[in-house]
C-alpha cells in the first residue's frame, strides 16, 4: 500500500529543498541566474546527488567543473597587484579580505599554531638538509650571499634565498621510519608554475601563477575517494578546468610563495599571496559546502602564503569565515614577520640569537609540511569518503 500523502512542512530542510528545485522545474526559466542563492541551494537540499544539479543554473564561478569547449570569458577589468585599489577588488569581488576576521581564527588552530611556532626550538640544523645550504647560513657567509643577490631579479633571489626560508618539500631530509615521512610523501611542489587547471575565482582573471606552491599528489587519495572525486575534475588532458585543481599534478594546493624582485614592494608580492590563497581555500569551502557541513571548516586555517624580498620575510595563515545561505569571506593572520638579514654580532651569543633568526622560518615551513599537511589531508579524506 502507498504511504498516505502527508502535509508540507515549511521547517523540514527536506521539504523546503524539493519545493524550491520542483518550483525551478515548473516554472518558466528565470531570468536572473540570482533568484535562488546557490550556496542556500546546496544546504537546503541534502538529498541530491551531485551528478543532479544542473551546472548551467550555477554562474561560471560557482561551478565545479568547466570543459574546455565552453567559450572563455571575457577578460575583466581588474587593477594589477602593484595597485592599492587590487585589495578593494579582492574583497568585493572574491570576498577576500587582507585582514583577520572580528573573532579570529578557532581556538584549536590558535593551540596548533601556537605548536607549529615552537617547533623551531625543538630542532638542530641536520648536516643532511645539504652542506652547501647550511654553509650561507653562517653569519660570515650568509651576509655575502644577501650582498650577491642584491638587486638581482627575482629568480636569483629565490634560487639563493628562497630554499633557506622555504624547505623544498621533495627534498626535505625526513627519516624514512617515522610517520612525518608518509605525511611528506603525499605532498608535491610546483616552481613558477601555472594554475591553468583552476577555475579563477573571477572569469576573464589570469590563473594564479606563483613561485612555488604545495599542494598534494593524486596518488595521495584512494581509488574511492579519487572515484567520488573525478566527476569534479573533468578531462586534464583536454584542458577541462576544475575547482580542486592547480595543476595537472596537484590538488588542492594549500602553499604559496611569492618573490617581490626589485621592482616590485613586499605588499604586491602579498596581494599575489592573498589572492592564490583564496582559490586554494575555495576548494575545501567548496567541497564542503556540497556536503552541509561548513560549520566544520569555519576559521579554521586551510592555506598559507610566504612573502620575501631582499631582506625581509613575512608568513600569513589564511581561513575562511563560513556564514549561512552566505558565500565564505576569506580572511588572513600574520604569523611570521622578521628581517632575515640581520645577523649576530661579535659575542657567541649574539651569533647563536643571528643563526636562530636565520632558521626561524624554514622550521615553521618544515612543521606545516609534517604536522598541519596531515590535518588537512584528513579533513580532505573525510570530506570524499
Amino acid at each position: 500500500q502507498p504511504s498516505p500523502p502527508r502535509e508540507f512542512d515549511s521547517t523540514n530542510d527536506s521539504d523546503l529543498g524539493r519545493a524550491l528545485w520542483a518550483s525551478d522545474e515548473s516554472s518558466e526559466a528565470p531570468s536572473r541566474d540570482n533568484s535562488v542563492p546557490p550556496l542556500l541551494k546546496l544546504h537546503i537540499q541534502h538529498d541530491v546527488s551531485p551528478h543532479q544539479i544542473n551546472p548551467d543554473y550555477f554562474p561560471p564561478w560557482r561551478r565545479w567543473v568547466i570543459p574546455a569547449s565552453a567559450e572563455p570569458s571575457p577578460p575583466a577589468p581588474i587593477p594589477s597587484f602593484s595597485d592599492p585599489r587590487y585589495e578593494t577588488f579582492l574583497a568585493v569581488r572574491c570576498n577576500t579580505y587582507l585582514r583577520e576576521a572580528p573573532n579570529g581564527i578557532a581556538l584549536n588552530c590558535r593551540m596548533l599554531l601556537e605548536k607549529l611556532l615552537s617547533s623551531q626550538h625543538n630542532n638542530s640544523i641536520s648536516p643532511q638538509e645539504g652542506e652547501a645550504a647550511l654553509h650561507r647560513f653562517f653569519n660570515d657567509r650568509f651576509c655575502i650571499t644577501v650582498q650577491q643577490v642584491a638587486n638581482k631579479n627575482k629568480e636569483k633571489l629565490f634560487l639563493d634565498i628562497g630554499c633557506l626560508l622555504v624547505p623544498p618539500v621533495e627534498r626535505t631530509y625526513i627519516p624514512v621510519d617515522t610517520p612525518s615521512y608518509r605525511t611528506v610523501a603525499r605532498l608535491t611542489e610546483s616552481v613558477m608554475d601555472s594554475w591553468s587547471s583552476m577555475i579563477p575565482l573571477v572569469p576573464g582573471t589570469v590563473p594564479p601563477r606563483p613561485d612555488y606552491a604545495v599542494g598534494f599528489r593524486r596518488e595521495a587519495f584512494t581509488r574511492f575517494q579519487l572515484a567520488n572525486l573525478s566527476r569534479f575534475l573533468g578531462s586534464f588532458p583536454a584542458g577541462d578546468q576544475s575547482i580542486f585543481l592547480a595543476t595537472y599534478y596537484m590538488c588542492f594546493p594549500f602553499l604559496v610563495c611569492h618573490v617581490a624582485g626589485p621592482d616590485e614592494t613586499l605588499d604586491t608580492a602579498d596581494r599575489r599571496g592573498a589572492a592564490a590563497a583564496a582559490v586554494s581555500m575555495r576548494a575545501v569551502t567548496e567541497l564542503y559546502s556540497l556536503l552541509g557541513m561548513t560549520r566544520l571548516i569555519d576559521r579554521r586555517i586551510l592555506a598559507w602564503s610566504v612573502s620575501f624580498d631582499y631582506s625581509t620575510v613575512r608568513v600569513y595563515a589564511h581561513y575562511p569565515v563560513m556564514r549561512e545561505g552566505f558565500d565564505p569571506r576569506y580572511h588572513r593572520k600574520l604569523v611570521l614577520s622578521m628581517v632575515y638579514t640581520a645577523a649576530g654580532g661579535d659575542g657567541d651569543e649574539d651569533e647563536e640569537r643571528g643563526e636562530e633568526r636565520f632558521w626561524r622560518t624554514y622550521w615553521f615551513i618544515k612543521a606545516v609540511y609534517e604536522e598541519w599537511s596531515q590535518k588537512q589531508y584528513e579533513r580532505i579524506a573525510w570530506a570524499l569518503d
